[in-house]
């Protein structure tokens, strides 16, 4: 199927780019860990490991983090392989590395072909390549942590699909904006910002509302350690609209990319529409804050309230915030007085 990335490998863009780099504001980060080289060899598999194994750290689930990898392996006819591979993955130690590099290497059965797999080379794998996969992890997982109170990776976008670009998830989400790695030794390229920003137009077309009001579209370089954020008010609309009509060519063929949420949802698409777990589902249904009904022999929760759930937690997020502000003030107000007493 088509991906975001092999649709925009032939797209002519302006110069600079539909998203120029000159609008984001980059943030350089600082730690002690400086002087890191990559075997050009085996890049694309270090790029993908890095990626791969921030994921795991994340959700600590090797299936859904190397999820191409496992897709590829089973075309292959390896999941034994694969899945022994995935049981040398616990952590951070030269063990996961080496092997979450020979489970990458199976995604390109996934993005090219059969044809092209090719297993790592041990010798390619030096102490070099280890540290330099350890303290690039260490880097984006750190970031990740602190830059959102949530982080969700390989988010799907139905929704947002079209007739040009049937697959593709964004790579990172937090509350507030869509993020995409990015491994070059110096600003990210315009095939990655204009990546980014299709990414950004699907999300909006998406049927997630929490992707309908993302603050940023940013790209964190865990080689260099370097941040990229773009406020999207920033976005130029004829930008966005090139998006839709050029590469995404929406409207324009049988593809449903107004997907209309159905009135009643099942257990699993309620949990896909408000991206939460079963656990966190179990849990609103039996406080009914959600409730479930009969609908044709199947136990569904209607598309009204859902929607009710979604307005009463937003104002309730509202009323906190306002709350923590209100505590703010007050304390400052607090110490201002005692100051002025002294």
């Amino acid at each position: 199927m088509s991906t975001v990335k092999s649709v925009i490998k032939n797209v002519h863009q302006p110069k600079n780019g539909l998203l120029p780099i000159a609008v984001f504001e980059k943030i350089q980060l600082k730690d002690t860990s400086q002087n890191i080289t990559v075997n050009s060899n085996i890049k694309s598999s270090i790029d993908l490991a890095v990626e791969y194994l921030t994921r795991f750290l994340i959700k600590k689930d090797v299936e859904s983090a190397f999820e191409t990898s496992f897709k590829g392996a089973m075309l292959l006819g390896e999941e034994k392989k694969a899945k022994d591979l995935a049981r040398k993955i616990t952590g951070l130690d030269d063990q996961t590395i080496i092997a979450a590099l020979d489970l990458v290497a199976y995604n390109v059965v996934v993005t090219n072909s059969i044809v092209d797999y090719k297993p790592i080379n041990s010798s390619d794998i030096d102490y070099n390549t280890i540290r330099a996969i350890k303290v690039m992890v260490t880097r984006a997982y750190t970031f990740l942590t602190r830059y959102g109170s949530k982080v969700i990776y390989n988010h799907s976008l139905e929704g947002g699909y079209s007739d040009t670009v049937l697959d593709g998830n964004i790579p990172f989400v937090t509350f507030e904006s869509i993020l995409m790695l990015s491994f070059g030794d110096s600003d990210p390229t315009e095939e990655e910002t204009l990546e980014l920003l299709t990414y950004y137009v699907m999300a909006t077309k998406s049927i997630y509302p929490a992707l309908h009001t993302l603050k940023y579209v940013s790209f964190f370089n865990p080689l260099t350690n370097t941040f990229y954020k773009c406020n999207t008010p920033l976005i130029s609309s004829t930008a966005v609209e090139i998006v839709e009509s050029k590469i995404l060519a929406y409207g324009q063929g049988d593809y449903n990319v107004k997907t209309e949420i159905p009135d009643y949802l099942s257990y699993s698409e309620t949990m896909d529409y408000l991206d939460i777990s079963e656990d966190k589902l179990a849990k609103l249904l039996k406080k009914r804050l959600l409730v479930a009904t009969l609908y044709h022999g199947d136990e569904k929760i209607s598309k009204i309230a859902v929607e009710n759930y979604l307005k009463n937690k937003r104002l309730t997020n509202k009323l906190i915030w306002i709350l923590s502000l209100s505590s703010v003030a007050a304390v400052v107000i607090l110490v201002v007085v005692l100051l002025v007493l002294k």
